[in-house]
């Protein structure tokens, strides 16, 4: 999804966990490897169970209509 803000509700159907959605708690997520540290422009989203293996490739979209791919 372009322009994802904290806050925002995404929803996502995804294979193992179904229809779930949740608030956007981060929009720009910093990664820490131990060789380096990286800043991806996704997004966390509320919810332990948010998203399952098995889900990837899952369809996420908002109430604006923008979507995106687990």
């Amino acid at each position: 999804m372009s322009n994802v803000y904290t806050g925002q509700y995404a929803c996502k159907s995804g294979i193992t966990s179904d229809y779930t959605c949740g608030a956007v708690t981060n929009a720009n997520t910093t990664v820490k490897y131990p060789e380096q540290t990286y800043t991806f422009n996704i997004a966390k989203v509320a919810g332990t169970d948010w998203s399952l293996p098995g889900d990837s490739g899952a369809g996420v979209y908002n109430s604006s209509g923008s979507t995106a791919t687990i």
